[in-house]
Parts: structure tokens; sequence; C-alpha cells
């Protein structure tokens, strides 16, 4: 008789336990039928068995229905199927033939198959290498093995692949795995996004489901950074604060730099954001703000300049808030403009009457000093745009 010393098997799942026998046909008619029985270690012919193809010999109760022995006992085949495997079933076993006048032969000293009852884990889902956008990698999912009554059926669900044909192996301590692999190519999408393994073993109406889920990390070069600017006024000085706000992975590194004639020069900062303190004129020009990271690296090129304020991009600012007040008190909102029209008219008049009267009144001022108030009104109303490229 050859049979495994030992098997494995989660519980709730199903194992085959290979077994091969020989007896002395002279000791049996051909006319006789062959009898095969398998009792648990310990136990005697007048116990009941866990599975024999004999009708009248009793069948104990835990393997009742899920210990089977093999139809093919004339072609020497002893093989044990255990369904739904269940913590009572660990132990060993041997096996037993009977045909009649004489063959009559128990299996002990040739092979007591050990069978050990382990806790179903979740299938085990490995990436064979790193996850990079555009490149493909192969993934692969492993879950524990079983029998022809419930062979594992695998699924993928977060891509779109479709998984190659399914290999199962026998690991050296008994235990059989079962496994799948996809070629996948992933993108910038994928990142973040779930991948789940599932397994289902048996039928419709009754299985057994296991599944494991891991979040996809996909490396991918720097997006093109997105600039913004933060203006900040006080009474001695102006700044401007720039951030740059970029995507990639692993996190992008950023680094400032200025255009100083035809070279760039690098802008001692370090980090997303960039403040330029009271303001002047040499800030003003052409900046760069580049992110790299393993995977590679991008750039925005803008410009920074001053530009004058108006009143009516005082106005601007302001209309905003006032739109949202209209949005939400609509009735606030008529009383306030019906305010400012009538405002309106009752200054408009009086001041156009004395802007005549001064305009009449008033002395020409020296070239000199014209322009002197024309330059102190237009560094009053200056401010910085930035024009991207």
């Amino acid at each position: 008789m050859t049979a495994p010393d030992a098997v494995s098997v989660p519980e709730g799942l199903c194992v085959f336990i290979s077994c091969s026998f020989t007896y002395d046909p002279g000791d049996a008619s051909i006319f006789a039928t062959l009898y095969g029985y398998w009792y648990e270690v310990g136990k005697t012919a007048n116990d009941p068995a866990v599975a024999t193809n004999d009708d009248r010999k009793e069948i104990a109760d835990f393997a009742l229905n899920r210990f089977h022995l093999s139809e093919d006992l004339e072609g020497g085949n002893c093989s044990l199927t255990i369904n739904d495997a269940q913590e009572r079933d660990r132990g060993n076993y041997y096996f037993k033939m009977e045909k009649e006048p004489k063959a009559k032969f128990d299996y002990k000293r040739r092979g007591q198959p050990s069978v050990s009852v382990t806790t179903l884990e979740n299938p085990e889902i490995q990436i064979l290498g790193k996850l990079r956008a555009g490149h493909p990698v192969n993934i692969t999912c492993t879950t524990p093995g079983s029998c022809a009554l419930k062979p594992p059926i695998i699924t993928w669900e977060g891509i779109s692949e479709e998984a190659r044909s399914g290999i199962s192996d026998l690991l050296p301590n008994g235990t059989h795995v079962h496994s799948t692999m996809v070629n996948f190519i992933p993108s910038v999408a994928d990142h973040g996004q779930n991948l789940t393994c599932s397994v289902r073993y048996g039928n419709e109406t009754s299985f057994v489901y296991k599944a494991e889920t891991i979040q996809l990390d996909v490396n991918y070069p720097p997006e093109k950074p997105e600039l913004h600017a933060e203006l900040i006024r006080s009474k001695t000085s102006d700044s401007v604060v720039l951030r740059c706000e970029v995507k990639g992975n692993p996190l992008p590194q950023v680094t400032w730099m200025k255009k100083s004639q035809s070279e760039w020069t690098p802008e001692p900062t370090s980090g997303n954001t960039l403040k330029l303190s009271d303001l002047k004129e040499s800030h003003m020009g052409e900046y760069q703000c580049q992110a790299w990271n393993p995977e590679g690296s991008s750039k925005t090129i803008f410009q920074l300049s001053l530009a004058e304020h108006t009143e009516a991009s005082q106005w601007s600012a302001f209309i905003p808030l006032v739109l949202v007040l209209c949005l939400n008190k609509a009735l606030l909102c008529f009383f306030f403009f019906l305010s400012a029209f009538l405002f309106s008219a009752q200054t408009k008049a009086p001041l156009r009457k004395r802007n005549r009267s001064q305009k009449a009144e008033a002395p020409v001022a020296p070239e000199g000093e014209k322009q002197k108030a024309a330059e102190t009104g237009n560094s009053a109303q200056e401010g910085v745009v930035l024009s991207g490229r």
C-alpha cells in the first residue's frame, strides 16, 4: 500500500488522500466482492468505519456523508476523500480490505495518513515587481487548494485584465494551493484604487467564500505643477507667497528658480512655498517651479509683474461678496442696491458741481510737480500679476 504520511486541509474544504494497494489474488475468489474500509487509528473492525463500500457496515456519525472511498477498489485504488473538513476529522487513519475466502488484510504497518485541519485563510495577493504607470507587471493570487468536490473559483475585482489559467501545486507539508496570475498595466488612475481577489469553493447552493483586498500603490512622474499666489499687504511693505501644488508618486520634491539674464538661478527656499518679502521691482521677472521624483520631472514657468489697481478692480473684489449675500437674502440685496443708487444720485451732482468750481479756480502746477504727483498716484495703485506658460 502507498499513501502520503500527512495531508492538511482548511476547515470547510475537502481533501483527497491518494492511496493504492495490492493483495494476493490467490487468497480470493474471482466471484467474491472486494470490500474496503477506512478506520481511525485505535479503532478495530468491530467499530464503525469512516468510509466503506460495504452497505452492511456502520459509519461513524462524524464521518457520515463526508468521507468517501474510491469506487475503483478492483483497480487497487483505495483513495479517501474528506469533504467539508471539520476539527473532529483531525487524526490518523488506516485502510483494510476483505475479499472472500481468505484475503483479509489491514495496512496499519504500511501507512497511517495523518490529517490536520487548519483555519481557512484569505487569498494572498502578490505583486511581482513595483507598480509603475505604463509598465506591465504580473500579479498572482494564491489560495488553499481543494479537491474536485469543491474546486476553487478565483475572480478579480478592480482590474479589467483576464486571469491566466490557474495552477495547482502540492507543498512539502501536504498542503494543496491554487494560484492564478494576471498581466496588468497600471495607469495613474489606478493609484489608490482597491484590488480584490476572491475565491469561492463549491456550488451555488453550498459554498465557502473568502476574499482579500489591497490598495494599489502606483508610481508615476509628477504632473504639471499648479501655481497659486497670495498678496500680503502691510503699512510698511508688501509680500507675495507663491505655492506650487503638484501630484506624483513618490511625493515629488519641489525646487524654485528665477531667471537672471539668460540663466536660471536657484531661489533660497525649499518645499512647495516661495515667499518674496518686502516686494520690490527686483523681484519681478520669470520664475520656474520644478517638481521631480524617481519616475520623472515636470515644471511650470511663469512671469511675476506689477499691475495697476483701479477702482473697478477694487469693486470687483467686493462684488462676489455682495452676490453671495444676494443669493441668501434677496430682500436685503434689493434694499442694498436701492440705497446705493439713491446715495450715488445725491452725491454725484454736488460732486460734479464742486469739481467744476475747483477746476476753474485751481492754479496750474509746474510740470515737475505734475509728474511727481502722477508717479505717487501710480505707485499707490500697484499690485502683482502672475502669467504662466
